[in-house]
C-alpha cells in the first residue's frame, strides 16, 4: 500500500503500478487509520526529513504501532536544504536525522548512495561529467555502507521481534 499526501503523487505512483492500494493520508494518521500490527513491514523512503523534528519524531513511534516485524527508513544523512516546489508545496525540508539519532532509536543504520560530498538538493550529482561522478559515487558506496556518517542518504532498519 503506497500513502502520500499529495494527490498528484499517488496518481504518478498508480500510474507506474508501485503499489496495489493507495490512499491520499497524512502518514501521521497511519496509527488511527490502520491499527496495531497492520502490516509485516511500514517502509518510509525519503519523508521524515519533510515533517517538522518532533512530528518526524511521532511518525517514528507510530510505524512501530502499525508494523510487526520491521520498519525501514531512507532518509538524507543530517538537514539537506530543500524547498517546496510550485506543484508541491510538501517538498521542502524542515529537519534531518543523523545515524546516531536513529541507532539511539533501535535502528541499524547503513550509508547509501555514496559519499555525502558528492551529492546537493534532490541528490543531484555535483559536478559533471555525471556518469564519471555517478560511477565514482557507487564505487564510494562500499566504504559508506558501513560508515554512515559519511553517506550522503541512511538505511535505516528496526526489527520490531
Amino acid at each position: 500500500m503506497g500513502i502520500d499526501l499529495h494527490e498528484p503523487s499517488i496518481e504518478q505512483a498508480r500510474s507506474n503500478g508501485h503499489h496495489n492500494e493507495y490512499r491520499v493520508l497524512n502518514a501521521l494518521d497511519i496509527d488511527s487509520e490502520f491499527g496495531k500490527d497492520a502490516f509485516a513491514a511500514v517502509v518510509s523512503f525519503d519523508l521524515v526529513e519533510h515533517l517538522t523534528k518532533e512530528d518526524s519524531s511521532r511518525l517514528l513511534d507510530k510505524m512501530e504501532i502499525v508494523a510487526r516485524d520491521y520498519i525501514v527508513v531512507v532518509t538524507p544523512n543530517g538537514f539537506i536544504p530543500q524547498s517546496e516546489e510550485p506543484d508541491n508545496p510538501y517538498q521542502r525540508h524542515h529537519c534531518g536525522w543523523v545515524p546516531e539519532e536513529m541507532v539511539d532509536r533501535g535502528y541499524t543504520v547503513y550509508g547509501i548512495m555514496g559519499l555525502k560530498s558528492l551529492r546537493g538538493a534532490y541528490a543531484t550529482l555535483r559536478w559533471k561529467p555525471k556518469f564519471f561522478w555517478y560511477g565514482v559515487s557507487l564505487f564510494t558506496q562500499l566504504w559508506v555502507k558501513s560508515r554512515p556518517n559519511s553517506a550522503f542518504h541512511m538505511l535505516a532498519v528496526k526489527h520490531l521481534q
